[in-house]
Formats: C-alpha cells, structure tokens, sequence
C-alpha cells in the first residue's frame, strides 16, 4: 500500500476526483483563481495609483498617448507603467472571462 502524505486541502480535492465530483473540483478551482485575480488587480490598482497621482493622469489615457508616441521610449518610468497597465488589461480580461 502506498502512504502519501498530502494537505488536507490537497487531499479534499484528489478525493472529490476520485469520487467522481470533477464539477465541483473544476468550479473550485475557477473560484480560487478569480479570488486571486481579484487579489492581484487591486494590488496591480495601487501600483497604477502612484504614476496617475505622480503624472496628474489615468493610466488608461496615459497608455493610449504612449502607444501612440507622444512619449516616446526614453524614460523607464513611463515603459514600467505601461508594462504595469498592459499585465492589468491581460488580467481583467481573464477575470471577465472566468466570471462569465
């Protein structure tokens, strides 16, 4: 016989596979990526927060000029931001996804 130890977390969602509750496995594991989607944006919000303060401007209006070069690509701080409100774009669209 084979022991494994594994969390009682872990071990909860092996048995339910095994027990034939895919269903609820799979909606389990939609629900805690959207928590934690959730958890990320609004940690992703705050970081946006410091350049729109620091800039006088909404990041959405912000990347829209630099996309379009009104910034051009020498100041680092401005591609950080913009890589910052691009990772927040992918995962809202992800979170709207999992939330349908």
């Amino acid at each position: 016989m084979l022991n494994i130890n594994i969390e009682p977390k872990v071990e909860k969602k092996v048995l339910m596979l095994i027990n034939g509750q895919t269903s609820k496995f799979f909606n389990q594991i939609i629900r805690d990526r959207i928590y934690e989607l959730k958890r990320c944006t609004f940690n992703i919000l705050y970081d946006l927060q410091k350049y729109e303060e620091k800039y006088n401007m909404k990041s959405s209006e912000f990347y829209t000029k630099f996309e379009n070069g009104e910034f051009g690509d020498d100041n680092d701080e401005f591609l950080i931001w913009s890589g910052i409100y691009e990772g927040y774009i992918r995962k809202m669209k992800l979170l709207q996804e999992l939330e349908k």
